[in-house]
């Protein structure tokens, strides 16, 4: 079948939307931003085992589980936010240590990406109140709900500058008593990058060379 003009054209729109496409299709920069493996994420907490009530009792530790019930016997008894795991904090009376702290992730310097994190109080007292940062810059504060076991969203659109992002999060909330707290579903999206380099040269020519031969083909005949 001889390919006609008009079937070339669409092939040469088909090429052209390819980086869009492709930038529709991208998912979560974060790894294990839903806590549902392992690695991903460093923290200046000290991390205890989920498998006893006393376990999260001194401030500045935290856990991967299900339920913060499971590490502190005053907490509320709910699940993640989505899937089988949460972070578990015990919020420190030392606001200069990260609660988390994201692998490095690669981003294209200019493009706009979608940051959003999920977090709950396990304890309505003092509910905690984190600096959410990239790169060391602070994107805004995340106030926790007075409401144990209600999730909240902090979102925020961000321009990378680098060709790196690297999340991090503390709770500027010191108090002993509460500042207990729960993350989930930390997620970082494109939203625009700058556009993809154009067909290579010889792809371009190509495609040319079959538009000329068709028009000059239709002409002879």
């Amino acid at each position: 079948m001889i390919p006609t003009l008009r079937n070339l054209s669409r092939l040469a729109l088909g090429l052209a939307a390819v980086p869009f496409l492709a930038q529709a299709a991208m998912a979560n920069l974060v790894t294990n931003g839903d806590f549902e493996s392992t690695g991903g994420f460093s923290s200046s907490y000290a991390l205890v085992a989920n498998n006893n009530q006393a376990n999260c009792h001194p401030p500045g530790v935290y856990t991967v589980g299900n339920n913060p019930n499971n590490c502190h016997e005053s907490w509320a008894s709910y699940g993640p936010h989505s899937g089988e795991n949460q972070l578990i904090v015990n919020g420190a009376q030392n606001a200069s240590l990260a609660v988390y702290i994201s692998d490095s992730v690669t981003v294209v310097p200019t493009g706009l990406y979608h940051l959003s994190i999920f977090g709950a109080s396990s304890y309505g007292t003092s509910p905690a109140n984190l600096d959410i940062q990239i790169n060391g810059v602070s994107l805004g504060q995340f106030q926790l709900s007075s409401t144990a076991g209600t999730w909240t969203e902090f979102a925020v659109d961000w321009t990378a500058v680098t060709s790196g992002a690297v999340i991090s999060i503390y709770d500027l909330d010191t108090d002993f008593d509460g500042n207990d707290f729960t993350l989930d579903d930390i997620s970082l999206t494109a939203v625009r990058v700058p556009t993809q380099p154009a067909p290579e040269p010889a792809t371009l020519a190509l495609l040319g060379a079959g538009l000329a031969g068709l028009g000059f083909r239709r002409r002879r005949r």
